[in-house]
């Protein structure tokens, strides 16, 4: 019960932080919806485009919000004198990361229904309350892999310097993912790298729920393994930075 107690308060205090913060709101609830607007929202002219570019904006959100935040909080973690003394009050390692891990799911899910919202208001939009549960519930699931990429970028760049690097690791999984525009209309060599770039799968998944396919199995294994290859990474990378050093 303790234990919730701290969950809770922590995920409060992370959510008026953040929530004070104007670029990040901007970042988080307009761009995408702004995004979609500009360039989805022209091209949605049939049942088609629209289905297929609701997911694709909805991933470009939710990978934006998901990656960045954990390679900000990964930096932070490292060199932030707040973060150290986040280790000295008597909140559990558990709790701390679970609130992270909620409030990123919460800007998600505030992403998810900006765009979607826009989507509803100016598109030719056909999908009933149980798919797009079903999409978001994908949505949020399938971020799972860009979460430790961002933790991996984290680990390598200082709070500062992880900002720009997020942001070009993200800029080219949405593009060669083919969020942006129809894969087949990627350049021969992008099309190449495309389909083994989780951004690609997650993609494909979302494409599926919104076009009433079933999930491909294929996409979903090679999601999962990527997912567990960059959980290895990261681990990989904790052991690294903790090592003990051998006395000469």
């Amino acid at each position: 019960m303790r234990g919730i107690n701290h969950l809770g308060r922590t995920y409060l205090f992370l959510m008026r932080e953040h929530g004070r913060q104007l670029d990040f709101l901007v970042f988080t609830l307009l761009f995408p919806a702004l995004f979609f607007l500009i360039f989805g929202v022209p091209e949605a002219s049939d049942f088609y485009r629209a289905q297929t570019l609701l997911a694709s904006f909805n991933a470009f959100g939710v990978i934006g919000v998901v990656l960045f935040q954990s390679a900000v909080m990964g930096a932070q973690t490292r060199h932030s004198s707040w973060e150290r003394y986040l280790h000295t009050v008597p909140i559990p390692p558990l709790a701390r990361l679970g609130a992270r891990l909620l409030m990123v799911t919460s800007f998600a899910c505030l992403s998810i229904v900006s765009v979607s919202a826009i989507a509803w208001r100016f598109t030719a939009l056909e999908i009933d309350l149980l798919t797009w549960l079903k999409l978001s519930g994908v949505l949020l699931i399938g971020s799972v892999p860009f979460a430790l990429v961002g933790y991996l970028l984290g680990g390598l760049a200082s709070p500062k310097g992880v900002v720009p690097l997020a942001n070009l690791v993200y800029l080219c999984l949405s593009y060669a993912g083919g969020l942006w525009f129809p894969p087949q209309l990627l350049p021969e060599v992008v099309q190449q790298l495309s389909i083994h770039l989780p951004s690609r799968k997650y993609a494909e998944m979302l494409w599926d729920v919104t076009l009433y396919r079933p999930l491909n199995g294929h996409d979903v294994r090679d999601l999962v393994l990527q997912t567990l290859f960059f959980l290895a990474l990261l681990g990989g990378q904790h052991l690294w930075k903790y090592r003990p050093v051998r006395k000469s």
